[in-house]
Formats: C-alpha cells, structure tokens, sequence
C-alpha cells in the first residue's frame, strides 16, 4: 500500500477508471469517492470504493485523507483547491488530472500551505467516450503520466505520487507546467481541432451530396473516432491553453498550405516521406 486514505474527487471517465485501479492494484488501503451525482453510491455499492460522498459532504469526504485526487473539470479543479487546501489535514498530497497545468499550478501557488504538498498531474489517456460506464482500471497502463510538481515540493512526496502512478502501470514523467502545455497542445489539443474540424468538412459537403459518408470505409471511421469527444470535457481546456493551442493551429495551417502548394509537385513525396519519418519515431517511442 502507497497511502492510507485516499479520496477521489470526480467520478467520470478518469476518476473512475483511477478508483478501480487503487482498487485493484490496493494503491490504497482506504478509498473513498466524491462526486456530484448519485455515482459515489453506485461506486460504493460495486465495491470501489469504501465509503461515498456528496460534494456538498466535501469535507467529512477529505477528512483524514492521505491522498486527494481532484479529477474534475480544470475551472472545478481551481474552485476545489481553494476549498480543500485550508481542510486537508497536514501532510496530505493533493493532485488533479487536468490537461493544462499552468492555470492550476498558479492557483496552487496562490492558496500553498508548507504542510499540505500540491502535486500538478495529467495522465496521458483519454476516450471518446466519457462517464463512470466508460471506465477500466487498466487505462493507464505503459500511457504517460505527466508530473508537475513545484520547487518546494518535498521528494518524499513527489515519491509517493509517482509510485501510485507506477503501480497502476503508467509511466510518471516529471515536467514543469510552461512546457506540459506546450507540447500537450501539439499532440493533444491539435488532433482533436483537426479531427472535428475534419468532420465537419466531410460533413457539410455530405449535406449536399450523401454518397460521402455511404462511400466512407474504415481509414474515415478511424481517423474520426475522437470526433465524437464532449465540448463538456475539453471547453476548459481550450480556453486555458488558448494561446499555446493558437500558435500550434499557426504552424499546422501553414504546413496544410505547402501541402496544397505541393500537390502538383513531385516535391510533395518530400512530405509523406517525411512523415513516415517521424510517424516511425513515435512508434519506437513504445507510447502507441
């Protein structure tokens, strides 16, 4: 067992499937889940969790907790931390699973205690699909597992963290929050902007013609799986990450016009030749 008490915070797609993982990989001798919905008692009564609370119960639900795992929506994230940091008990960790790291480290910083050790985390996984129903204990196996912590933060705690991450089989990778949200707007934020944009364009022309989507084989299902993401999910992401997202969609417009530019061209081999390069390279990564 890595921690004592450990309260998550948010039962949905991340939260859940990280309640089953502590759960089967007994991460924690004690769980208890906190959610909005009734979902903490369908939890509860599944045997994930030990105990289960309202988030109007919040603090008897963080009460004695080791651990708290904040696995909401990043504007919810930031309101919770103020609310749980003066409530946590003394050397407790809190974290989250945020995609964007910089808004919440800053509002970490803001309402820091010496006693109470904020630790940024974004696990690198995700669905198209969302909710409790959509979990699984093993989704965080050989994925990524971003880890953000501050300068003061004690190792013993950066520690215990990154061995819960380990134990439930993904890979903890320290990084610092100006760099995480660079480089997750390039290889997250970008894909799902260009899939629905993608989508759309398929879409709309489909409206006028319906062959479009009956001519469709499995290359368009594939590509356009993520497609069918919530704005629920990624609205706080975009709006936090806008400036970082905006200059990635820059660079992906420009390198969309030297293709269009190329397609007469035999130069245009250049750009596939090339990207079977680097589409190589990300295999080898072991991350796919």
């Amino acid at each position: 067992m890595v921690f004592k008490k450990t309260s998550v915070i948010g039962l949905g797609l991340i939260g859940g499937s990280l309640t089953e993982a502590i759960k089967k990989y007994q991460v924690s001798e004690h769980i208890i889940g906190i959610s909005r919905s009734d979902t903490y008692k369908t939890a509860r009564d599944m045997g994930l969790v030990d105990e289960g609370y309202s988030i109007d119960d919040l603090q008897a639900g963080i009460r004695d907790a080791d651990l708290i795992i904040l696995a909401v929506p990043i504007r919810k994230i930031c309101a919770l931390i103020a609310e749980i940091t003066p409530k946590a008990k003394s050397g407790c960790i809190v974290t989250d699973v945020g995609s964007t790291k910089h808004v919440i480290m800053e509002v970490a910083n803001t309402f820091s205690r010496k006693d109470v050790y904020f630790i940024g985390g974004h696990p690198m996984v995700g669905s198209e699909k969302s909710g409790f129903n959509a979990r699984s204990s093993e989704l965080f196996k050989n994925r990524p597992y971003a880890i953000v912590a501050d300068k003061m933060t004690p190792q013993s705690a950066i520690d215990s963290l990154c061995s819960m991450v380990r134990v439930i089989g993904a890979l903890p990778i320290p990084i610092d929050a100006i760099t995480h949200d660079r480089i997750v707007a390039g290889i997250s934020h970008l894909p799902q902007l260009a899939v629905i944009a993608l989508m759309n364009v398929i879409g709309k022309e489909n409206d006028c013609e319906n062959r479009y989507f009956q001519l469709s084989g499995p290359a368009l299902y594939d590509i356009t799986r993520i497609a069918e993401s919530s704005y629920l999910i990624w609205g706080d992401t975009l709006i936090s990450n806008r400036r970082n997202i905006s200059n990635i969609l820059n660079s992906y417009i420009e390198e969309l016009k030297l293709l269009k530019k190329s397609l007469d061209k035999p130069i245009i081999k250049d750009d596939f030749d090339r990207a079977n390069k680097y589409r190589n390279q990300l295999l080898k990564s072991g991350k796919v």
